[in-house]
């Protein structure tokens, strides 16, 4: 029996920052004097009560995201196992715990999870097995719903100077009271059963066997979940409106109306399953022949899964009874919503090995699947492939070569399929709307084609090569593993590059019409060394280089007759725009304000000194036509979706009882641009990250931001290679230093094995990023922080 617990704090790697107050205030005031206003919209006195805080209610400075996140969220896990048995029965129980608190108030996390194994040997040719795991999510959001993301997306669209966190009375204006005095909330449970059944019969020729196995899961997915947040089995949602204040700033002393609630309590409850049902069977055959060794499996799978969704609702709640039947019974107070979906796959898979004297191995599989996706006649699919090793260091030549200690040349071609697309593309397929008409006096529900059907879409088909080489050096002191492949992506599904009349009605439907291919190398090495009888150290690493290309996409005579805008032959996921070559400055206008002539002339808005300037690059006859249009587009950066560049190392060091371990993990050639309210200043009316604090001026030429303005300005947000930053990082990703107390002392307290250690998660990052975690993964800097965690635990072995 062994347990393993750990409690610990959770933070924010980056918490985003924006401008406080007074320098918003400082920021609109210069964005309104480049726009030639006589009136500012912050006058001195503003200016001051900003500055120092002198009115925190009429003047408040609210930092959204650092005001409104919870500090060292708790996080804590603790599981039992214990394993026995004898020759006949063998099993294994394990029972586990987890509690994660949210970044806001309101927000928890708890699982709770049970496994149990039993192996039984029932004859002396017949083994047994049954496999249970199941697990209970409970989550708790804030609000009536709102999750970390949603409410991070609100809080960086919140104003600085909108609001305080709370008056100096001691009333509630609405973000304080949404997070602290709102009645509303949202409970889910997530139920997920997975089990297994299987009995194996080895049969009278000799490395000859066949194996039945059986599953039934319940919720091992959820279909109705498109962002993938967990599992729902069982949501309950109640709303209900809350009590909080303004400020009337024009009396004196201000007053604080409090915000009428015109609106009762609105609830609902909804309920989720899937159930998934899988059947296995496999031959199993292996012998040896002398030199010679065979192996052949053959596994034929069916699986089939089932997905129910049930929602009702009721509004207009006169008691806060948190049931459905206290609602209001009017027909505009009732709802009630519905739907099931299932699937189908089968599949024969296949493999064959051949070694000769361990040296010289062969081997060829494959696979023959069929998807409910896809049309009849166009729904199954073959996928073969090949291998074959030669172990080098097993020949006699290499006798003599004692600092090798396994040496293996390798190499394998292989065609792999993937589900692309949405599901019944080759069907026509209708969207159900109420009231959109009126019959015999009766509003009707109306029924419209969504898309065109394509019965002819089938699997995208992926064809892969990899020559690679294995090494195992100086009695295990440095292993070496060295990889080089290449893939062909064909049948990828694009959308059409066409454009249709409106009176079309109907979107185009997606084609098999995409090729892209991809190569590059993989690398790892590790090794480990005693240096004395108690001082281990040792290091392993991996780096990956991979360059994707698109080799056939759909586009026009528009983009793939330029040089610089063609897709075809860059790489999936390329980004265009303008490459930016600094600011105009005042130089380069005449003394009525107009470019100078010589300078291209740039279409997208008027210019001043300050603004973002763009080159030149081509014109509609391939030249340089001094205007700054769609022509001058280029390639940016590298796309987001696939980094170039993935590596890792992982050091370590023990002494005696104790061992620290760290593992760094980084990415290179990936890049991201910046738009919206994670790059400009009050776009939307919204807030100014402090990256704009450094903007042109006259005496600051070499800014990093461009003219201030009062909202963005069209000439600086077009996509452009001045938005675009790099992603690329290095993360001391998990780090743990942890010591094992001796054996000598643990077995006086009848403990086999005791340890203690302290872990932590995503520590320290090095980018050239600034404001944002370099994982961010959208544009508009909406996306939930990576959470850094430091956690203190206890193993023990009984």
């Amino acid at each position: 029996m062994s347990y393993d617990g750990y409690v610990g704090f959770q933070n924010p790697t980056v918490i985003t920052k924006f401008v406080d107050a007074y320098h918003y205030a400082l920021l609109k005031n210069e964005g309104a004097k480049n726009a030639g206003s006589s009136v500012l919209p912050y006058s001195e006195a503003d200016l001051q009560k900003y500055r120092d805080g002198s009115d925190p209610d009429g003047h408040p400075n609210f930092d959204p995201i650092g005001d409104m996140i919870q500090k060292n969220t708790l996080i804590t896990s603790h599981s039992l196992t214990l394993n026995g048995g004898t020759n006949i029965v063998k099993y294994a129980m394990g029972l586990g715990y987890l509690n994660q608190e949210g970044m806001f108030p309101g927000i928890k996390f708890q699982r709770y999870n049970l496994s149990a194994n039993l192996q039984v040997q029932a004859t002396g040719t017949t083994t047994v097995g049954l496999s249970l795991n199941g697990r209970v999510e409970k989550r708790d959001l804030t609000g009536a719903g709102y999750n970390n993301q949603s409410l991070f997306e609100n809080l960086i669209n919140t104003v600085t100077n909108s609001t305080p966190l709370k008056y100096s009375n001691g009333l509630h204006p609405y973000m304080y009271a949404y997070f602290y005095d709102n009645p509303s909330f949202q409970q889910i449970t997530g139920n997920t059963l997975l089990s297994q059944f299987s009995i194996e019969q080895k049969l009278p020729l000799k490395g000859l066997s066949v194996k039945f196995v059986g599953s039934y899961d319940f919720n091992p997915y959820d279909p109705f979940n498109s962002n993938n947040s967990g599992i729902v089995s069982f949501r309950r949602s109640w709303y209900q409106p809350f009590t909080f204040y303004s400020i009337d700033t024009t009396t004196r002393p201000y007053t604080y109306p409090e915000i009428p609630i015109t609106t009762l309590p609105s609830f609902s409850q909804e309920y989720r399953q899937t159930q998934a049902f899988t059947y296995q069977g496999y031959i199993n055959y292996a012998a040896e022949f002398g030199r010679n060794a065979v192996t052949g499996l053959i596994v034929l799978e069916s699986r089939n899964t089932n997905s129910q969704q049930f929602s009702a609702g009721r509004n207009n709640y006169n008691l806060p009874i948190h049931e459905l039947f206290a609602g209001g019974s009017g027909e505009s107070d009732l709802s009630n919503d519905g739907n099931s979906m299932g699937t189908r796959q089968r599949s024969l898979v296949y493999r064959v090995t051949y070694g000769f004297d361990n040296k010289y191995l062969l081997e060829a599989s494959g696979r023959y699947d069929g998807h409910y996706y896809f049309a009849p006649g166009k729904r199954f699919g073959f996928f073969p492939a090949f291998s074959a090793a030669w172990r080098i260091s097993r020949e006699k030549f290499m006798e003599d070569v004692r600092w090798v200690d396994e040496l293996k040349l390798r190499t394998s071609w292989g065609q792999s399929a993937n589900l692309a697309g949405n599901p019944y593309q080759y069907q026509t397929g209708f969207t159900l709307y109420g009231n959109s008409a009126i019959l015999n006096g009766t509003q009707t529900q109306g029924l419209y084609e969504r898309a065109e059907p394509n019965p002819n879409i089938t699997w995208e088909k992926a064809s892969k090569t990899d020559i690679g080489i294995e090494a195992r050096l100086w009695q295990g002191l440095l292993n070496i593993e060295a990889d080089y492949f290449h893939e062909r992506r064909a049948n990828m599904l694009l959308a059409p590059n066409v454009t249709v009349p409106v009176e079309y009605g109907i979107e185009l439907s997606q084609v098999n019409a995409g090729v892209m291919e991809n190569s590059g190398f993989e690398f790892t090495a590790s090794s480990s060394y005693n240096i004395t009888k108690d001082i281990r150290i040792g290091i392993s690493g991996n780096f990956t280089y991979a360059k994707n290309k698109m080799l056939e996409i759909f586009e026009d005579p528009a983009t793939f007759d330029n040089p610089n805008l063609r897709r075809t032959g860059r790489p999936y996921d390329v980004r265009f725009g303008y490459k930016a070559i600094g600011y105009f400055s005042q130089d380069d206008f005449t003394s009525g304000g107009q470019l100078k002539d010589g300078i291209a002339k740039q279409t997208f808005s008027a210019v001043f000194p300050g603004d973002i300037r763009y080159a030149d690059i081509s014109g509609p006859n391939g030249k340089p036509d001094g205007l700054i249009d769609y022509n001058d587009q280029i390639a940016m950066g590298n796309p987001p979706s696939y980094p170039a560049i993935i590596y890792g190392f992982t050091p370590t060091v023990s002494y005696k009882g104790f061992e620290l371990s760290l593992l760094f993990q980084g990415v290179g050639l990936r890049d991201i641009q910046l738009a919206n309210s994670a790059a400009w200043a009050f776009d939307n009316n919204k807030n100014a990250p402090v990256t704009v604090l450094d903007y042109w001026t006259p005496d600051n030429p070499n800014a990093s931001y461009p003219r201030m303005t009062t909202s963005p300005s069209p000439n600086n947000t077009v996509a452009s290679t001045f938005w675009q930053r790099s992603l690329a990082y290095l993360r001391l990703r998990t780090g743990m230093l942890s010591y094992t107390i001796p054996g000598r002392i643990t077995q006086r307290w009848g403990m086999s094995m005791v340890s203690v250690y302290l872990s932590g998660q995503n520590l320290i990052t090095w980018t050239p990023i600034e404001n944002f975690d370099p994982e961010i993964s959208s544009d508009r800097g909406w996306y939930f922080p990576t959470q850094k965690a430091v956690t203190a635990g206890l193993r023990v072995q009984f």
